[in-house]
């Protein structure tokens, strides 16, 4: 019996990702220049995103190889920073893991989501600090300074203020 032409329509896209994938993913394990890189891009660039088996990406790739210019190249192109794969690990999770410190740093500086969390409930900074490779520490310190929201105001001095103004606004009124 022959395949619906939805189901046709989804494995031929499927099996699309998976080759998009593997030749981008391979050309960043082999180290190849980013002018080829580049050039794979001008013809995969749609699929800059596709996933592998394990639902990785090439982003994941660079980041855990600690390729830098590969990770700004892909963020460059519009790879989205905080896919995840099946496990729900990020590019992020991989370059703590691996103690890349200038990938993570790229990777934070584009917005990765630094409190991701993979399926069993680890961060990036669970990665690097169970790991400890190459320069875990540094990474584990700029994960730890990237978490921290702003810190607002007190709010004992956000009502002085506002009563203090309130009392200023009323002693002028005739």
């Amino acid at each position: 019996q022959p395949m619906p032409t939805a189901e046709q329509a989804a494995f031929a896209q499927r099996s699309w990702d998976l080759h998009v994938s593997a030749t981008l993913q391979d050309a960043v394990e082999q180290q190849q220049e980013l002018a080829e890189l580049s050039r794979l891009l001008d013809c995969y660039g749609d699929a800059i995103d596709a996933r592998d088996h394990d639902g990785t990406t090439a982003l994941h790739s660079a980041a855990v190889s600690g390729r830098g210019a590969a990770i700004a190249l892909f963020l460059e192109r519009g790879a989205t920073v905080n896919m995840q794969s099946n496990l729900q690990e990020t590019a992020l999770h991989f370059s703590a893991r691996e103690g890349h410190l200038t990938a993570t740093r790229l990777l934070v500086a584009s917005r990765a989501e630094v409190q991701a969390t993979t399926k069993d409930g680890a961060t990036p900074l669970d990665y690097a600090r169970r790991s400890q490779n190459r320069e875990w520490a540094a990474v584990a310190s700029l994960l730890e300074a990237s978490k921290e929201p702003p810190q607002p105001q007190e709010e004992s001095s956000l009502r002085t203020t506002t009563l203090c103004d309130s009392a200023t606004a009323f002693a002028r009124v005739p």
